[in-house]
């Protein structure tokens, strides 16, 4: 649904899905984290900000171990940062996010493009035009490649490209 454009949809299936899992799971359950991160995206494109938040407070809550979990919440705390303002804060998240992504060896999936793709669009925010094209080239090289990239991911990182050419 999300990748056709139905995010209002897609937010009450995720909602629907995670309240499914909450049965089976516990609150602090690392199972919880990725559907609970999925919400959070459905929010961010709808720019539901404030739901944004709750969601993020709630994965906070979840013990994270691994570093692909790490990275999830890591990615969510910039972009939420990002979508604030708070860019001095931001860019750490997102460094440490890419940092978790490719501690658990997944740093060349489209997770890990994603992370780049909002880092690139920090920089276009902050006019540091020289490392948003860096950094967006990495992305695209990445998705360019990954096994689970799918076209919206690229569609994506060449919107950020035309902003940061325009």
């Amino acid at each position: 649904l999300a990748r056709s454009g139905q995010l209002a949809r897609a937010e009450v299936f995720a909602g629907r899905s995670l309240k499914i899992l909450e049965k089976i799971y516990p609150a602090d359950d690392p199972a919880l984290l990725r559907p609970l991160q999925n919400l959070s995206c459905f929010q961010f494109e709808q720019r539901k900000t404030v739901m944004v938040r709750q969601t993020f407070q709630r994965m906070l809550a979840i013990r994270t171990s691994s570093p692909a979990d790490r990275a999830l919440v890591h990615g969510t705390a910039a972009a939420l940062l990002q979508a604030e303002g708070r860019f001095k804060e931001a860019e750490p998240e997102y460094l440490s996010a890419v940092a978790a992504w490719e501690e658990s060896g997944r740093g060349e999936t489209a997770d890990a493009a994603a992370v780049l793709d909002g880092l690139g669009t920090l920089y276009i925010l902050d006019k540091r035009y020289k490392e948003a094209g860096r950094t967006l080239d990495h992305a695209l090289a990445i998705v360019t490649s990954a096994k689970d990239a799918v076209p919206t991911d690229r569609i994506k990182l060449f919107n950020t490209r035309s902003v940061l050419h325009a």
